[in-house]
């Protein structure tokens, strides 16, 4: 599917290039449970396909939370507080973080918020799927 996805999109304009790309960081514990991090397979996509460098160790899920399905903002806010960590230096970069599906965009508030925190300029988020409010 992502094949498919990325072969149709256009290259990026210049000003929306990102220096490096990550996927959404998902902790250990659910990698093994599902086999693989979908996110990165979909950041590995986008690699391929607008040659962006793709940093697999830039950051990482250090607090295995609960699946946030069925919670509310306030919630997922609550739940995700201190759940990514990057020893990384982004000093500087325009950092682009892949994933699947954005529901209330907690997860990628909170991963932006430790780029930033380490450096970061600018944080685009590329989500395959958005989904819409109930």
């Amino acid at each position: 599917m992502a094949n498919r996805l990325f072969d149709r999109l256009p290259t990026l304009p210049a000003l929306a290039q990102p220096d490096v790309m990550i996927a959404m960081p998902m902790h250990q514990n659910r990698v093994k449970e599902r086999g693989f991090n979908h996110a990165l397979e979909l950041a590995k996509q986008a690699h391929r396909h607008w040659k962006v460098p793709l940093e697999t160790e830039g950051c990482t899920r250090i607090v295995d939370t609960p699946a946030q399905a069925g919670m509310d903002m306030k919630t997922r806010t609550r739940s995700l507080r201190s759940a990514f960590a990057t020893n990384a230096q982004w000093h500087g970069k325009h950092v682009m973080v892949v994933d699947d599906v954005m529901t209330t965009g907690a997860s990628m508030h909170a991963v932006a918020k430790v780029l930033k925190r380490a450096g970061a300029t600018r944080v685009t988020a590329l989500v395959l799927a958005r989904t819409l409010k109930s």
